[in-house]
Order: C-alpha cells, then sequence, then structure tokens
C-alpha cells in the first residue's frame, strides 16, 4: 500500500518511533483495540501534528513482536470435497442452462 496521491508523507523521527513503541509496549495488548482504534488513540495522545495510520501500529507492533489484538481473518480453507461439490453444482447449472436453451430454441418464433 502505498500513499494516497496528494498527501503529505510523514516519516516517524527516532523520537517518535520511540514514544510510540513505548505507547505500545504498555497499553496496545491491554487495551484490546484493533490497529485502527488503535492509531486513533495513539494520534490523541502523542499528537504528532500528522497522524499515525494503523498499518503504522501494525508494523510497530510487528516490529516489537507484540501479537495483534485483532487477528487478520484468513480465508476458510476449502477441502477437496468442497471443490468437487462446486463441480457438481456447476454441471448441474450448466445442464439446465442447455436445457432452457433447446426449449427456447423450439418456441422460438
Amino acid at each position: 500500500m502505498g500513499a494516497k496521491p496528494g498527501l503529505p508523507i510523514h516519516r516517524l523521527t527516532r523520537a517518535q518511533a520511540f514514544k510510540l513503541g513505548t505507547l505500545m509496549s504498555a497499553e496496545y495488548t491491554a487495551s484490546g483495540l484493533d490497529n485502527v482504534k488503535f492509531a486513533e488513540k495513539a494520534n490523541a495522545q502523542l499528537a504528532f501534528g500528522f497522524n499515525i495510520s494503523s498499518q503504522v501500529i501494525a508494523q510497530t507492533a510487528k516490529d516489537l513482536e507484540i501479537p495483534p489484538n485483532k487477528p487478520r481473518t484468513t480465508r476458510q480453507n476449502i477441502t477437496v470435497g468442497d471443490c468437487i461439490g462446486l463441480v457438481q453444482r456447476v454441471a448441474a447449472l450448466e445442464d439446465q442452462v442447455s436445457k432452457l436453451a433447446m426449449f427456447i430454441k423450439q418456441k422460438a418464433w
């Protein structure tokens, strides 16, 4: 993800990164907030003059080896049986479409 066009890019100074890391070490896990909500909290508390994004929070947590409060959801594992079931459903739909097409051709005026 890059910056949005037209928006300035702010990089944290070492002092700002230290302040953010200290805040996260002290409060991130206990807060139970997701990265977006914790970014809002950090912005209010630290007031760097620009907004810290949820991506910065996520990367800082990773750098500090702090597990995320709300892990990203992942796709469900799809089994071979699921795939076979989908193939069978598609085949049944194709059969119905073929029958409908033949019916329309027979009834064409």
